[in-house]
């Protein structure tokens, strides 16, 4: 646990848990690069491709059986 003062002692001490605070950041990364990703790729694909994509998608769904 990590005892630290608030702003300007504004509201006192924070108590915090360096574990939380990893997770966060990690969900945060994630969240981040995941957006990023998604960005480049509707750079690059157009909304002809897209609906190929969603075609295809919905085909193998309606195809598919579980067994």
């Amino acid at each position: 646990m990590l005892l630290i003062p608030s702003p300007r002692l504004k509201t006192g001490f924070m108590l915090l848990n360096p574990s939380e605070i990893q997770k966060k950041l990690y969900r945060e990364a994630k969240r981040s690069k995941a957006e990023e990703a998604f960005n480049k790729l509707r750079k690059i694909i157009s909304s002809e491709d897209l609906g190929g994509i969603e075609r295809s998608s919905r085909e193998f769904r309606e195809g598919f059986k579980l067994r």
